[in-house]
């Protein structure tokens, strides 16, 4: 079901522009939703309600305690995408 916080927008600390919610809550590079959705969001909405009725206590407790993956990863992973974009785009 369309919630109506997933066409509201805000500016992404990570990608330095302009996002929608549902791109933090389905698009972002690891698995979704984002580790930065709940400090994100809480000023907008009840980011915690709508995600708990969306995915459970449980994970949205899993992405409170979250913690942002390391630099290197994260580096690492961009890297490989990259890559595998350049190969994929000479084949």
């Amino acid at each position: 079901m369309p919630q109506p916080f997933n066409k509201m927008r805000r500016r992404c600390p990570r990608l330095g522009s302009a996002v929608s919610f549902e791109y933090c809550r389905t698009h972002a590079s690891e698995s979704p939703p984002c580790w930065k959705i709940l400090d994100c969001w809480w000023e907008a909405f009840d980011v915690v309600g709508v995600l708990t009725d969306e995915l459970g206590a449980e994970a949205v407790q899993r992405l409170a305690d979250s913690r942002p993956p390391p630099k290197t990863a994260s580096l690492i992973t961009l890297i490989e995408q990259a890559r595998n974009r350049c190969t994929d785009d000479s084949s």
